[in-house]
């Protein structure tokens, strides 16, 4: 059996916030074009994300230790034709890459969004991740013709 197939795909626990926060920091520092973390998203991640209604995390584990997660966000777009799952950020660590891991990853989440009838599902990259841009569409992603464009409410 090779490692791919040792490798558990979940939704998080409490106990698990140490760890993913940690990740999602190393995440931020590889993307340079990432808007900066602070402890106010994260809390705020934290807060939603338990009630599962707008925001789920995921973890990808190995023998009970977290090597990645993923956030999922659920949304209504009628340019999307419906429901549809958006991965806002997904993150291997990097000893694990290149083993499968990420593409297993993907899947399992398009499998969960198939499983909530959901029409699509969308993810935005920062215009200089070359890596995973390659990534996304050797999974079947498609560019769309949008400019993403954003409004701080506060």
């Amino acid at each position: 059996m090779n490692e791919a197939n040792k490798i558990k795909f979940r939704e998080f626990r409490k106990e698990d916030k140490e760890e993913i926060v940690k990740l999602m920091s190393a995440l931020n520092r590889e993307d340079s074009e990432e808007l900066p973390l602070n402890r106010k998203k994260i809390n705020e991640l934290f807060r939603y994300a338990p009630k599962k209604q707008y925001v789920q995390i995921f973890v990808a584990e190995i023998s009970g230790k977290i090597i990645g997660y993923s956030i999922y966000n659920k949304a209504f777009s009628v340019e999307l034709s419906g429901l549809y799952g958006e991965i806002d950020e997904i993150y291997i660590k990097p000893l694990y890459r290149n083993r499968k891991i990420g593409t297993n990853f993907v899947n399992w989440v398009k499998n969960y969004s198939i499983k909530q009838k959901f029409k699509m599902l969308y993810l935005v990259t920062t215009l200089s991740n070359k890596r995973a841009q390659k990534f996304y569409k050797r999974l079947g992603f498609r560019k769309m013709p949008h400019l993403n464009f954003v409004l701080k409410l506060e």
